[in-house]
């Protein structure tokens, strides 16, 4: 079996083969999770095969513009003015 650590809030500090419980907080796989920074943490078994859950991916595409040349060209030469 393989433990996770996970915080308050459920987030997950990761997949560890070794957890061991410190007097500052744990020590997982080698890697120090200090208390005082993680705040209260839980330790959970979970099967080998366990792997942290992934969000799902959101691909956000931005609209086409829609001016024309002519608009474009106009507030080309609106900026123009300002800058000089």
């Amino acid at each position: 079996m393989k433990k996770i650590l996970k915080d308050q809030n459920g987030g997950i500090f990761g997949v560890f083969n070794e957890v061991k419980q410190v007097a500052n907080g744990y020590i997982c796989d080698g890697a120090s999770y200090q208390t005082v920074v993680t705040g209260a943490v839980t330790v959970e078994e979970v099967a080998d095969d366990y792997t942290i859950p992934q969000p799902d991916i959101e691909i956000i595409i931005p609209p086409k513009p829609t001016l024309t040349l002519e608009q474009l060209q106009k507030q080309l030469e609106e900026l123009q003015k300002k800058v000089i």
